[in-house]
């Protein structure tokens, strides 16, 4: 019991000093003077406990250099500092402009101070904070600001009006942003209001004070013209639009330049290649570049006309490992495909795996067949995809964005969440614009139109399960012999699966056992047409896996109705 009572002692004691040495602002009093010009000089004192955590060398003061006007819309304020100090002694300061705020640095980087108290005064002028009213003006002020990280322990804050000025009504709030809390005392002297709270504010709490006093003492500025007046209300209302409208504009400029999109033709089915085309060549037409899937098919093709045997081996790691027996017999392929051949079989070899230790012969093997198709189809013959118009169309996009927010920038650069909506709204609409505008600008030429529809026709066909549909048009018999023919074509266009499918029947009828692929578990299953379907994708990333280099191309409203938070001045700040 007696160990008990000395304990609870030495606990409080000990719990006092942890208290004691949290960081925290010890009190916050801020002097506001104001002038005939309404011009507005503060100074600020605020005396802080470091302890190293937060504030190493020294505070960051955050000052808004943004407020909102009689309209609710943000407007921009002069804020210039004058003077900074660090108990009583001027002190080494920087600033940056940080989320609509003027940061001021005070202390130096290369500096950290000791434990203890330390009393800064930050003195600053701003402008255009005096809210003009029909029968008094008025000055709304943020005395602390609702942003800092730290406890408040004391606030108070003291309005000097101009000489001979008698103040009418006095406002002060307390509480997080929004509230209107009056945890405060105010103390009458004519012209000078002090105001002080009457609890300690925790973070992200603020102190705001309000008082007004007879019209005209300070000098009002002159009114708005009328041009000036329809800006500030209709600066979005023109600015938009009119954006909108040079890009369009833009848009049908060039659709003009560039001539009419070629009408949409019937697909009909086609039931041979369109133009005797290679399967690299139908996927190059078709994509309008190179892949790795057109070296597939090609291989593929080979493998039917003789020249090679493609071997698939299961491992343990249920992986296909494939290897190419070369048949020496190349007569029937066409000249890329014979390069393809020497270069894979350039010492004579027998067999080549695909492997890593093979990946140079694939990968110079890949290239000649992507420079062969280059040199024998040019792209821009049969299709333009007319990109310098788009270029052109990104950088009007661009100068029109920055035009926007410069020339609505007293309303829309301040950090507003709402109005970086409509800045945010009008570029989203441009990027559409240009993605849209992108695709319909490209153009086929008439014959490439014409090939187009071919190959549509083709793979029609070659995806089309229901035969009996296509019995009208008079297709091919279905035999092993075409299915063999035109296989390479359908991983070259991306229906292996469907054309397999097509014959799952007729190869079962004829025990299908093809000479130029070699499986383990063969083609006399019922399941040969899934694993045969699956033989682009397989080999195509072992082809992959051996070629990495393959190429492919506050408001101003009255104090009366005010809040925590509102009117000039504010922030907040925090240690560094």
């Amino acid at each position: 019991m007696k160990r008990l009572k000395i304990l609870i002692p030495l606990l409080f004691c000990f719990a006092t000093a942890f208290g004691q040495q949290q960081e925290r602002i010890i009190n916050y009093h801020a002097d506001i003077v104001i002038d005939t010009t309404g011009r507005v000089e503060v100074a600020e004192h605020i005396k802080v406990y470091a302890a190293g955590n937060e504030i190493k060398r020294g505070i960051v003061r955050e000052i808004p250099v943004y407020r909102k006007n009689n309209k609710g819309n943000n407007v921009r304020v002069e804020v210039n500092i004058l003077s900074v100090q660090c108990n009583g002694e001027p002190s080494k300061f920087h600033t940056k402009k940080e989320n609509g705020n003027l940061a001021v640095y005070i202390g130096d980087e290369n500096v950290w101070l000791h434990r203890g108290e330390y009393e800064y005064t930050i003195v600053y002028e701003s402008f255009g904070h005096i809210g003009f009213f029909d029968d008094h003006d008025e000055l709304y002020w943020n005395a602390t600001g609702n942003d800092w990280i730290f406890n408040i322990e004391q606030a108070s804050a003291t309005i000097t009006l101009p000489e001979h000025a008698i103040a009418g009504k006095t406002y002060a709030f307390t509480g997080k942003f929004g509230v209107s809390g009056n945890d405060y005392s105010v103390i009458d002297s004519g012209n000078v209001q002090l105001f002080a709270t009457t609890r300690e504010l925790y973070p992200k709490e603020g102190f705001t004070v309000s008082v007004s006093f007879p019209r005209d003492i300070v000098k009002r500025p002159p009114p708005p013209s009328k041009t000036q007046m329809f800006w500030n209300n209709y600066q979005h209302h023109i600015c938009f639009p009119t954006g909108l409208l040079i890009c369009l504009l833009y848009c049908f400029y060039a659709s003009c330049k560039v001539g009419k999109r070629t009408e949409k033709r019937l697909v009909i089915p086609f039931f041979t290649p369109p133009r005797k085309l290679s399967p690299a060549a139908i996927y190059y037409l078709s994509k309008r570049y190179y892949g790795d899937k057109a070296f597939t098919a090609t291989l593929v093709e080979m493998a039917v006309k003789g020249a090679i045997t493609i071997h698939c081996e299961k491992t343990p790691w249920s992986l296909n490992k494939y290897t190419l027996e070369n048949k020496e017999n190349t007569e029937r392929l066409r000249p890329e495909e014979k390069e393809i051949h020497a270069k894979l079989f350039s010492n004579g070899e027998k067999m080549v795996s695909v492997n890593s230790k093979n990946h140079k012969k694939f990968s110079q093997a890949q290239t000649g067949l992507e420079k062969s198709l280059i040199s024998a189809w040019r792209i821009k013959d049969y299709f333009k995809n007319n990109g310098n118009y788009t270029a052109i169309f990104l950088l009007i996009i661009v100068v029109v964005s920055i035009l926007y927010i410069f020339l609505t920038a007293g309303v829309n650069d301040s950090g507003e969440n709402v109005i970086h909506g409509l800045a945010g709204v009008f570029i989203g609409l441009l990027i559409v614009l240009l993605i849209v505008f992108a695709f319909r600008i490209q153009r086929f030429s008439p014959d490439g139109a014409e090939l187009n529809n071919e190959i549509k026709g083709f793979k029609l066909y070659m995806k089309k399960a229901e035969q009996h549909r296509l019995n009208l048009l008079t297709p091919p018999e279905l035999t092993p012999e075409l299915f063999e023919k035109l296989l390479p074509y359908s991983i070259a266009l991306g229906v292996s699966n469907q054309w397999c499918k097509k014959f799952n029947n007729v190869l079962q009828q004829f025990n299908y056992k093809p000479e130029w692929y070699h499986h383990p578990n063969g083609f006399a299953t019922a399941g040969f047409a899934t694993t045969f379907a699956t033989l682009g994708k397989s080999f195509n990333m072992s082809v992959g896996n051996t070629n990495p280099s393959s190429s492919g191309s506050g408001s101003w409203s009255s104090g009366s109705s005010g809040f925590s938070g509102g009117g000039g001045g504010g922030g907040g700040g925090r240690g560094w």
